[in-house]
């Protein structure tokens, strides 16, 4: 249903239904493939590429497409967007999100039995031992490799655990971060 709906938003957009043909044969999955880049509610980029799931060397690249922005842009940016200028405004926001970070490859990688997480920005994080241990906060998940976490720094826990789950899949489910 959400795809069919983005599909006809940029449809409107753009008058174009590239939205349908989201890169489905570089991942090898009928439907599109996302993570989360930002710690923004529907800030996410499509996979491009995916090799090494559940192993030391998973990686993942995926670029902000038309259909990412369109989330961005209805789930944070404008979530009253038919309220707020309409679909002129909408389409604004779109080119915009679209301007700022179309196209830029967003890499990550981990090493899903060690529990770790490189992020698009370079950062690593660890999986903590509270959340080995099976702790239901979120907070306490991830902790920051090679530097001490700073005095009241939150960890994108949000964006990690969408991030490794993506990656290592089988380690999300046993330490239930899913």
């Amino acid at each position: 249903m959400k795809i069919v709906l983005l599909a006809g938003l940029a449809l409107a957009l753009t008058g174009s239904s590239s939205l349908a043909q989201a890169p489905r044969a570089a991942i090898g999955d009928t439907a599109r493939q996302t993570f989360f880049i930002c710690s923004r509610a529907g800030c996410t980029a499509t996979v491009t590429s995916v090799r090494g799931r559940d192993t030391n060397a998973a990686a993942a690249t995926a670029r902000m497409r038309e259909a990412d922005a369109i989330t961005f842009c209805t789930e944070y940016v404008r979530p009253n967007w038919v309220e707020e200028g309409g679909l002129r405004g909408l389409q604004s926001c779109v080119r915009d999100t679209m301007k700022e970070d179309g196209g830029r490859e967003h890499r990550i990688s981990a090493d899903c039995g060690a529990g770790i997480l490189a992020t698009p920005r370079g950062d690593r994080w660890r999986l903590t031992a509270a959340a080995k241990a099976g702790s239901t906060d979120p907070h306490e998940h991830w902790e920051p490799v090679n530097r001490a976490r700073q005095d009241n720094e939150r960890s994108p826990f949000e964006t990690n655990t969408s991030q490794f789950a993506f990656l290592c899949p089988a380690e999300a489910r046993r330490y239930k971060l899913e």
